[in-house]
C-alpha cells in the first residue's frame, strides 16, 4: 500500500511538471516557431537523422500552427492524465511514445555524441519515469481510475488486475481520494484563473493566420514604425519570390529574439495565405507557391514576438499575388 502511494505521488508530481511543460506549449513564442523548434537540432548531427528530422520538418510546414497546437493539446492531456488519474494505462503508454517522438526530432536521439556530450536526452528520461510509473501501478491510489475501479469494478475501462472488496478501509479510500481529486481540482481552477498566459487581447489581436496572440501597442512619445514590401518573381534558376521589406522608425534585432519588448525594434511575421514564417531581416525568400492567388501579410512583431499596434490596429501591410 506504501508503495503504491509514492508511486501515485510520483505520478502527481510528474503531472505537474508536464503541465507547466504544456503551459510554455501554448504560448506564442512556440506557437509561432514550430517549424524551427522541429529543425535547431539537425546542424552537425549525421546524416540518417538530418534526413529524419528533415522529413518531420517537411511533414508538418505546410501547416506549422495547426501541428503546434497539436503537440500542446498532447502534452496538456498527459499533464490532465497523470495528475487527476484518469485512463492512467493510457496516458502512460501515450507518454512513452510521445516521449520517444520528442527524444528522436526536436532532441535529435540526443546527439551528437562526442567530445561536447554531457547527457543523452531529457526525454529519454521521461520514458523510464513513465516505464516507472507503470511498473509501481500508479493508478491505484489518488486517482480517478481507482475511484472508479472501486465504486463500479466491473465497468470495462476502469477494471483492474487487483480485486476490490468493499470494506471500511476501501471506503475511507474513497473519502480520501476524492477529497484529493477536489483539491487538484479547486488548484486547477485556481491557476487558470490568476496565472493567464499574459497574452492581451484586443481588436487588432486577430492575426490574418487565424491565430490569436498578445499585441505591443507603440507607448506615447515614440514615433509609429512603418512598414511595406515588394514581392517579386525570382528571375533566376532558384525560382520562387524574393521579399523585400521596408520600415521606417523602427530596426531588426534578431539578436533579442524572445527577450522583453523594446521599442522600435523587434523582427516581422510574414504570412502566406494562414502559413506563418518569422523573418528577422529585410529579405526573404519564399518557395514556389500553388497555382492560383495567396495573399501576403507582413506584420510588425516585438521581440517577444506580440504583434505592434497603434490605436489597436495591427501595423502591417497586405497584398495579393498570383502564380
Amino acid at each position: 500500500m506504501k508503495t503504491q502511494r509514492n508511486f501515485a505521488l510520483l505520478r502527481i508530481a510528474f503531472g505537474a511538471v508536464w503541465a507547466v511543460d504544456a503551459f510554455l506549449k501554448w504560448q506564442p513564442v512556440f506557437l509561432n516557431n514550430f517549424v524551427s523548434e522541429v529543425s535547431a537540432m539537425a546542424s552537425g548531427q549525421p546524416w540518417w537523422v538530418n534526413a529524419w528530422i528533415g522529413w518531420w520538418v517537411a511533414f508538418v510546414s505546410p501547416h506549422p500552427h495547426m501541428f503546434a497546437i497539436i503537440v500542446a493539446l498532447l502534452q496538456s492531456a498527459i499533464a490532465l492524465g497523470l495528475i487527476f488519474g484518469i485512463l492512467t494505462r493510457v496516458t502512460l503508454a501515450g507518454g512513452i511514445i510521445f516521449s520517444l517522438v520528442i527524444w528522436s526530432v526536436p532532441e535529435a536521439f540526443g546527439g551528437p555524441y562526442g567530445p561536447g556530450s554531457t547527457d543523452v536526452g531529457a526525454a529519454l528520461v521521461y520514458v523510464l519515469v513513465f516505464a516507472a510509473l507503470w511498473v509501481g501501478t500508479s493508478w491505484r491510489m489518488y486517482s480517478v481510475d481507482s475511484f472508479l475501479n472501486k465504486t463500479w469494478p466491473n465497468f470495462f475501462l476502469w477494471r483492474d488486475v487487483e480485486t476490490h472488496t468493499v470494506t471500511t478501509e476501501n471506503k475511507k479510500d474513497i473519502v480520501t481520494e476524492s477529497l484529493l481529486l477536489l483539491v487538484l481540482i479547486l488548484g486547477s481552477v485556481i491557476f487558470v484563473t490568476f496565472f493567464p498566459s499574459g497574452q492581451t487581447m484586443g481588436p487588432g489581436a486577430m492575426t490574418p493566420a487565424g491565430m490569436m496572440l498578445k499585441t505591443y501597442e507603440v507607448p506615447a512619445g515614440y514615433r509609429t514604425p512603418t512598414v511595406d514590401f515588394t514581392i517579386t518573381k525570382d528571375p533566376t534558376s532558384m525560382g520562387g519570390w524574393d521579399v523585400h521589406i521596408t520600415t521606417t522608425n523602427f530596426t531588426f534585432t534578431p539578436q533579442n529574439v524572445n527577450s522583453a519588448p523594446v521599442p522600435d525594434q523587434g523582427h516581422v511575421h510574414l504570412y502566406v495565405d494562414n502559413t506563418l514564417y518569422v523573418v528577422y531581416g529585410p529579405w526573404y525568400h519564399l518557395d514556389d507557391l500553388s497555382a492560383g492567388t495567396h495573399v501576403i501579410t507582413v506584420a510588425l512583431a516585438q521581440n517577444d514576438h506580440s504583434i505592434y499596434t497603434k490605436n489597436g490596429q495591427d501595423i502591417q501591410i497586405q497584398k495579393t499575388i498570383t502564380q
